[in-house]
């Protein structure tokens, strides 16, 4: 992936710190927060009791005493709402921290900024490379860095990579795995013990409760999206409505478009939005269950 230096205007990033920040976190959150290294980042999900996503961001750890979130912003009052109601007992604080963010592939990356390190942190800037299908790094920064307005060809690389582009619209309605985050980075700890929602979690798991997964779809052609309504999927008898959209990207003349389907769906089943609108090809969903 080239050429890549996006603006991240509707994203924000939540700082979580105090003498609690580990304990509490780790109580609360999908993934193993003590086993993470300092200075490292992974998707990560907080859910309610009912085991449904109600945020999903990168977290970045510095130390025990100090994360970060990186929110999509209109997850941000029901995630800072709910993460607040369990932390009433536990020494942390939570601060909206005022910085651009932006989106880089390494050719775009300014010299002075190339590093191998998985976070590296200077005096008025953060660096974070993430480690996925097609590389790329965020850049946390007092001073705007990225001036190019790439915003499709972000949603379109986190696509690709196969990672959520979550926002309010799906918050509360789909529980992690439906979203594939058991096979993205450490999204996900199956041994680490309890959290807020880990029941029925694990239960897809290791019951098979889950029957749902996430798809890419794409048509060669542009079109109008509405995020949270459903795709029409062809049968031999008509049309018929299935599924959520997630989000979309259009992107080099292309609509794509994640989904979230039947994880049983026919690799060959053609999908639409609306009568007389682009056909879309189902891609084959790379993630094997285990």
């Amino acid at each position: 992936m080239n050429g890549l230096a996006a603006k991240l205007d509707n994203y924000c990033v939540i700082e979580i710190n105090g003498i609690d920040s580990q304990k509490f976190l780790q109580g609360q959150l999908t993934c193993d927060v003590v086993s993470m290294a300092e200075n490292s980042s992974t998707l990560a999900a907080h859910c309610d009791p009912k085991g449904k996503v109600i945020s999903l961001f990168r977290l970045i750890k510095f130390s025990a005493q100090q994360f970060w979130f990186v929110f999509e912003k209109s997850l941000l009052p029901l995630a800072l709402l709910q993460l607040k109601k369990y932390a009433v007992f536990s020494k942390v604080t939570f601060v909206e921290k005022n910085l651009h963010i932006a989106a880089f592939s390494e050719d775009c990356l300014p010299n002075d900024l190339i590093t191998d390190a998985e976070v590296t942190t200077t005096a008025d800037k953060t660096l974070v490379r993430v480690n996925a299908e097609n590389d790329f790094y965020l850049l946390f920064s007092e001073s705007e860095q990225a001036q190019a307005e790439q915003a499709e060809q972000w949603k379109w690389l986190n696509i690709v990579n196969g990672e959520p582009l979550f926002t309010a619209m799906a918050q509360g309605e789909f529980i992690p795995q439906a979203l594939n985050l058991q096979h993205l980075e450490q999204a996900i700890s199956f041994t680490k013990g309890c959290y807020i929602g880990q029941e029925t979690i694990a239960r897809a798991k290791y019951r098979g409760a889950n029957k749902l997964a996430m798809f890419t779809l794409v048509a060669d052609e542009i079109e109008a999206v509405e995020i949270g309504s459903s795709v029409q999927m062809a049968l031999e008898n008509g049309w018929r409505k299935t599924g959520t959209i997630i989000n979309f990207a259009h992107y080099q003349q292309q609509t794509w478009l994640q989904v979230v389907l039947n994880k049983d769906v026919p690799l060959e089943t053609p999908f639409r939005l609306k009568e007389d609108g682009a056909v879309y090809q189902l891609l084959e969903n790379r993630f094997e269950e285990q």
